[in-house]
């Protein structure tokens, strides 16, 4: 009797609470679609003349003033790394119809065996104005999954339950095309560097916060013994994703997952991936797990594809659970697990990101980020004492 005294329970009117709770579930609905639709990054196919988003593979290809040419000839072009979900977007100048097929492939490579197809016929503009042109991979209705001439056994177009390279298969019927604008939409990724400052990163030495900066839209290592760069956040599961340049000779890394301090050796420390010019004289007698895109000290990457020193490369670094892949200029030179280098099993799933200064003059820009889920079945080492 004193506890309803001190506290009268009152009724609330069932009308009242269902539309309170279903105006709270559309508002967090509407919120949660519009931050979906809002993260993404976009990056250009190529960037400075050098093709690194998406690669040609075949046909007459040519680049004047950031515009990619094709023809009269079928020409093939195909993204560097592996997408789940993707736009491709761009802005044709036609001076006849142009046909662009659409593959996905499981395997890089030219020859790869296709999973599905897509075939869409562009019609040049008004004269003087461009065709506008998006492809969007992981929202392909089912009743384009196939072209009219394939057989009813062929393959439909996969969604983006697993990752697929997009290969482009562009005929232009004996005109020549243009392409202006041509860019990639990561749908899923995030900017870690603004291409202005170092929000969102710090010197692990903050007396030190000369050995880093900003230039021409890339974040710059200026080469001097000092400090490395760290992320502000921590991060666990994801799928980092960035250009690196380096000098004759140069060596750099990309921390993962490592304490504030740094730690990327022994239990209860991070990873480094190593970021080298593996070609240099003075690096040909490192042992394999020392050269570009490997877990360093633990797993070896393999090929050996990195550019000559002053120009771009492009790496993909996913996180997930204790499996790392490493994607290096499009291959795939690591996938390693805990189950083939218990060492995995040591080290931490969640940390900090960093950029390593090893006295070298290094580069990185178009840096990029998309968290991940949990391990799913297919990604978790086949132990009974694996996360």
């Amino acid at each position: 009797m004193l506890v309803r005294r001190l506290f009268p329970l009152r009724t609330v009117p069932l009308p009242r609470v269902a539309r309170f709770l279903a105006a709270s579930l559309v508002v967090w609905f509407v919120s949660a679609q519009r931050g979906t639709a809002e993260e993404s990054y976009v990056a250009p196919w190529m960037t400075d003349g050098e093709w690194m988003e998406v690669v040609p593979i075949s046909g007459d290809i040519e680049v004047r003033d950031g515009v990619i040419h094709f023809g009269p000839k079928r020409a093939v072009v195909m993204t560097h790394v592996p997408h789940r979900h993707v736009v491709l977007e761009g802005d044709w100048r036609l001076t006849r119809p142009l046909d662009v097929t659409v593959e996905t492939a499981a395997v890089r490579g030219g020859r790869s065996p296709v999973r599905g197809t897509l075939s869409e016929r562009i019609e040049p503009a008004a004269e003087g104005r461009l065709s506008g042109w998006r492809f969007e991979h992981g929202k392909v209705p089912a009743r384009l999954d196939r072209l009219p001439q394939q057989p009813p056994s062929s393959p439909a177009f996969p969604a983006a339950d697993r990752p697929f390279w997009i290969r482009l298969r562009i005929d232009p019927h004996g005109a020549v095309a243009a392409l202006h604008h041509a860019k990639i939409r990561e749908l899923g990724f995030r900017a870690l560097f603004d291409g202005k400052s170092l929000d969102g990163w710090e010197p692990a030495d903050p007396n030190r916060p000369d050995d880093w900066g900003v230039e021409e839209g890339n974040v710059v290592c200026r080469g001097k013994a000092g400090t490395w760069l760290r992320s502000t956040a921590e991060y666990g599961n994801f799928e980092l994703r960035f250009q690196y340049r380096l000098p004759p000779g140069g060596n750099s890394g990309v921390y993962v997952r490592v304490p504030g301090d740094g730690a990327h050796h022994g239990t209860g420390a991070g990873v480094e991936i190593q970021v080298l010019d593996d070609a240099a004289p003075k690096h040909q007698k490192l042992k394999p797990y020392q050269y570009t895109g490997s877990v360093y000290a633990i797993a070896p990457a393999w090929p050996r594809v990195g550019h000559p020193p002053g120009h771009w490369n492009a790496m993909a670094i996913r996180v997930v659970g204790t499996r790392y892949r490493i994607y290096h200029n499009g291959r795939l030179v690591v996938d390693a697990d805990g189950i083939r280098y218990p060492q995995l099993f040591e080290r931490r799933r969640k940390g900090v990101l960093g950029l390593q200064n090893h006295r070298s003059p290094v580069a990185y820009r178009h840096v990029r980020l998309k968290p991940l889920p949990s391990p799913t079945p297919a990604e978790r080492p086949r132990s009974s004492n694996s996360p």
